[in-house]
Order: C-alpha cells, then structure tokens, then sequence
C-alpha cells in the first residue's frame, strides 16, 4: 500500500520490478487519481510488463483506510506522512490493517533531534527555521517525536536514515543554478512576489540543510 501516493509513479515502478505485488495506491487527491488512470491506461499502449489491474487506485483518507484488519503486508508513505494530521492517527491505522511482522515505511522531512533539546529550538523555533517555518507546509516534526509514536503504537523501529543530503542539497543547488529559467516560467503562472519568497525559502533551506538543522528521514518499523 502506498500512502499519498501522488500520481502513481512509485507503483508502476515497483510492479515493473516485482511483477507478483498487488498495490493500493491510497490519494485523498481525486484529479492526481484521475491522472494516474490516465497514465496507467498509456502505459497499457505502450504494452507494458505487468498487468496494471494489480494497481489498485483509491480516493481515500490517510487516517481513515478502507481496509480490515491484518490484510497488508507492506505500508508505505513517500513526502506525504508529515501531512497527515494527527500523525498518531495514521500509525494507529497502519498496525490494525498490517500483518504481524508487516513492515511500515515512511520518508519524511524533519527537524534534527539536537535542535529539539536546545533552549531555542523549545523556546522559538521559527526563529531559527525563518522563512522555512511559513513556506514548509506540513508539521514541523522533530525526529524523536515520530519515532516516539511509532513504539507507542507497538512498532519496533529497525533503521532510520537520514538522507537529507541527497535531498535537499540537490534541489537547492538545481534551482539556484537554474533560476533564470524557472524563475520565468513562475512568475508568468504566480507573479514575481511568489518566486522571490520560493528563492529566499530554497536559500534558507540549503542552508539549514548544510548546518544540520533540518533532515530526511526513511523510517522502517515492524509490526510484532
């Protein structure tokens, strides 16, 4: 099961690779469903390997899974788990509907967990993630918090990596590099104030990023 699972790409991926899965792509966003049908249906055309009937799209809620108990073996949630709100709501729901020993995947930004400590990162942490706070439009989660959920729902967490470099450098880097292209084709779609606060917002974060101050995360946790 892909939680948030955008427009389908991770699927057709994964079912090009492992030709037995049956997915559920689960999307609260009904036109990204739309367009994945879209997509599957020419990949179809295209005589593709593996039978897209075994991709499975529901217009569903994160916190509210239409599934029974036990039925899945594998739950996994690209750049999307930091939106569901509240978090606990969706772990919850991940250990009822995964077989025992199911394995939950998450990949999500975070806030370092040695920041959390600090009398700032208590006291003020806007000011210290600026503009990144106003633009960063999902909870701002502290590492230790998501992995405090995750035992408190009776996973027991095997491997957290931390990949922020692979992310957040790369992209900084692309757009800065590129602004003069980009930066044409969104002021003509959302004005010039949009992309300047887009470019301050990207230069804060390769920043935060090379300080440590913000990360990646893929989290793996089994159901026992």
């Amino acid at each position: 099961m892909d939680v948030g699972s955008g427009f389908s790409a991770p699927a057709m991926i994964w079912k090009e690779n492992y030709k037995h899965l049956k997915i559920f792509c689960i999307n609260l966003n009904y036109k990204q469903l739309f367009f994945s049908k879209k997509l599957l249906k020419y990949n179809k055309y295209l005589r593709c390997s593996y039978d897209i009937y075994d991709i499975c799209l529901i217009n569903s809620t994160s916190l509210n899974l239409p599934f029974i108990d036990q039925s899945i073996d594998v739950i996994i949630s690209l750049e999307s788990a930091q939106h569901f709100k509240p978090f606990s709501n969706f772990i919850d729901q991940s250990f009822n509907i995964l077989k025992n020993n199911g394995l939950l995947v998450i990949a999500v930004p975070v806030i370092n967990p040695s920041f959390a400590n600090s009398f700032l990162g208590k006291v003020n942490k806007l000011f210290k993630l600026g503009i990144i706070s106003l633009t960063w439009t999902s909870e701002h989660y502290f590492l230790d918090e998501l992995i405090e959920v995750l035992k408190d729902n009776r996973f027991n967490v095997v491997d957290v990596k931390k990949i922020g470099s692979s992310v957040y450098d790369p992209l900084s880097d692309y757009y800065i590099s590129h602004r003069k292209e980009i930066k044409k084709k969104i002021i003509k779609q959302y004005g010039f104030v949009i992309e300047q606060i887009l470019y301050r917002s990207i230069k804060k974060m390769n920043n935060l990023s090379k300080n440590k101050i913000i990360d990646y995360v893929i989290i793996k946790a089994i159901k026992e």
